[in-house]
């Protein structure tokens, strides 16, 4: 998604700055961060069933200190 792989969208910087103040978790650009954008989109969108909802973190930080 966006222009390439690793390049941060809007929707993605929004969604890693939200995570870490609110969360205390650190995505990365290239995965976590824009799959928590659309995870957040869908949810603003009230396309996500009421529920549990499990996003899986699986890793991405060592990304972060490149």
């Amino acid at each position: 998604m966006g222009e390439g792989y690793g390049v941060p969208t809007a929707q993605s910087t929004e969604a890693i700055e939200l995570c870490a103040r609110t969360e205390a978790l650190f995505l990365d650009p290239t995965y976590t961060g824009k799959a928590m954008a659309g995870l957040i989109a869908k949810t603003r969108a009230q396309e996500i069933e009421a529920g549990t909802t499990l996003f899986w973190h699986t890793g991405g930080q060592v990304g972060l200190f490149a």
